[in-house]
């Protein structure tokens, strides 16, 4: 049995884990949101958020990694648990776009046009949309529920922890929706992050590995970036 940390030791792994994905946005969608500097600094803050649990482990909580589950028994009821709700979020997404969120979003098509060629991903958006669906969810994934959600989970009720880590799931979100949308309409979308955060972390909690909540995640991934096409390509 793997001995666990103080509380203090977690609490200052966890707390930078859950500002550093809002930090890193502020950065490259904010502050520093010309071309070149945005893509230079969304590199560097994705590899900070592949790194930090890593160090986290060695440096603050002084522990051996631990084992990252994946495929875990019960592992087809966890597939067949994330195609389901995956869908069924996806679903939901596409409900919405034929609400006034959906004309509101439809509206700003010609900023997410600009904001998507400042990423310079406009000519190649299907490959990065398919490369970023499938790699950049396994990394949230790894990051928020396994690490975030984990280490929280140690320190708090299972509510709390859910909700702690949903937020901070939705914090950078936050960030980066309103820089397309409507103060209003960017903290609402937060909102269904956070609520989405909050579903993977139950599915990984129940399942004790991540292939559910990163499949669904994908799903919900792909979905996002469909309708971004219609918007960018129709």
């Amino acid at each position: 049995m793997i001995k666990q940390p103080s509380s203090t030791r977690i609490l200052w792994a966890v707390l930078p884990a859950m500002l550093l994905p809002l930090v890193g946005a502020l950065f490259y969608f904010v502050w520093f949101n010309a071309g070149q500097e945005m893509r230079l600094l969304y590199g560097v803050t994705k590899v900070l958020i592949l790194l930090y649990p890593l160090l986290a482990f060695y440096w603050i909580l002084q522990q051996d990694l631990p084992r990252l589950s994946w495929f875990d028994k019960p592992y087809r009821l966890a597939l067949l648990s994330g195609l389901f709700s995956g869908l069924l979020i996806s679903l939901l997404i596409i409900g919405l776009m034929q609400t006034p969120l959906g004309e509101m979003v439809r509206g700003q098509s010609a900023v997410i046009r600009e904001k998507v060629i400042l990423m310079g991903v406009m000519e190649h958006y299907i490959l990065f949309a398919v490369a970023f669906s499938l790699l950049h969810s396994l990394l949230e994934e790894y990051y928020w529920r396994w690490f975030v959600f984990g280490r929280l989970s140690l320190l708090l009720p299972s509510v709390w922890a859910h909700v702690l880590a949903g937020i901070s799931f939705a914090a950078h979100h936050i960030v980066i929706a309103t820089q397309f949308f409507p103060w209003f309409w960017g903290w609402l979308l937060g909102v269904t992050v956070a609520l989405g955060g909050i579903i993977w972390s139950l599915l990984y909690q129940r399942y004790a590995n991540l292939l559910a909540s990163w499949v669904s995640h994908i799903l919900v991934d792909l979905t996002l970036f469909w309708v971004g096409y219609s918007l960018l390509f129709n």
